[in-house]
């Protein structure tokens, strides 16, 4: 079972990939990426303490990163838009947990994450802890369909 967050511009109808990030609930491994064309080509971005390439992902390679990552098992996601972006480009079984984020947002305290400058961004890796918490704490099968 995969936990994934997507950090994502909207334009009109699509979707533009700004980071992903992707947890296994199972190790607790994760993949944190930002994407080469959204970090280069989009201005007022901070991108700080970015090592070099291994944290960066071409368009391209979005689909191949995420099916190599999670194979064939269930994927949780945040948001139904993110959701329905996934369902088009994988066949894995994607859940909505919106509500449960939201929740934890208010309920959890969660760390910033490292490779942002601001403290108010929202942040996909940090999303990915959030939730995988709450899966550890709850111990539940509420993620379980």
């Amino acid at each position: 079972m995969f936990i994934i967050d997507i950090q994502m511009f909207t334009n009109g109808c699509n979707f533009i990939c700004k980071e992903i990030a992707i947890m296994n609930t199972v190790t607790g491994y994760w993949q944190h990426k930002l994407i080469n064309w959204t970090v280069h080509n989009l201005h007022g971005l901070p991108w700080d303490l970015l090592s070099p390439s291994a944290d960066f992902l071409y368009y391209e390679q979005i689909t191949a990163f995420i099916k190599d990552f999670v194979q064939d098992a269930p994927i949780f996601v945040k948001g139904h838009q993110k959701k329905q972006w996934l369902e088009r480009i994988i066949t894995n079984h994607v859940t909505d947990l919106q509500d449960v984020l939201a929740t934890l947002k208010k309920t959890f305290k969660y760390r910033h994450c490292f490779k942002h400058l601001y403290i108010n961004l929202t942040c996909a890796l940090e999303n990915v802890h959030l939730l995988y918490n709450w899966k550890l704490i709850t111990n539940s099968g509420g993620c379980n369909e």
